[in-house]
């Protein structure tokens, strides 16, 4: 059993990505581009490999559970979990994000803007798909979706 945080790092990476972007240079679009296709298929590799190695589907349980405490004066948990169910949902998530991004490589008006919010609402819609957990945390009651 793999006790490494994936679904912490499948939440926290295109969010931390998407709000980097502003600080790459603004010279041409091919940077930011780049920089975006690199990271939704660095996600996806990562959401596929640990899905694979470290998800058993014959399990019908919360699988990768995660439950830190996060802020100690109001109780709040940083919980985490995935079931069968949802595995397919956060893997077209994945998928999804990646052709949004290709679909958007010709923008060239405020791609900027464009593409980091690619980046986070594919993150908003991963953890959209995981708030049926039962004692969900703060993070599972975002029900809005981050769109362009």
């Amino acid at each position: 059993m793999s006790y490494f945080p994936w679904l912490t790092i499948l939440v926290v990476l295109p969010i931390f990505a998407g709000s980097l972007i502003f600080f790459l240079p603004h010279k041409g679009n091919k940077i930011v581009r780049w920089y975006t296709i690199s990271i939704c298929l660095l996600e996806f590799l990562l959401m596929t490999y640990a899905f694979c190695y470290h998800f058993q589907l014959e399990d019908p349980l919360i699988q990768l559970k995660e439950d830190y405490k996060w802020i100690d004066v109001f109780d709040f948990h940083w919980r985490l979990g995935i079931d069968g169910l949802s595995l397919g949902s956060i893997l077209l998530t994945g998928f999804i994000t990646t052709l949004a991004t290709l679909a958007a490589w010709p923008v060239t008006r405020n791609s900027r803007s464009v593409l980091a919010t690619r980046n986070i609402g594919g993150s908003f819609t991963l953890v959209r798909s995981t708030r049926g957990l039962p004692h969900s945390s703060l993070i599972g009651h975002i029900r809005r979706r981050v769109t362009w």
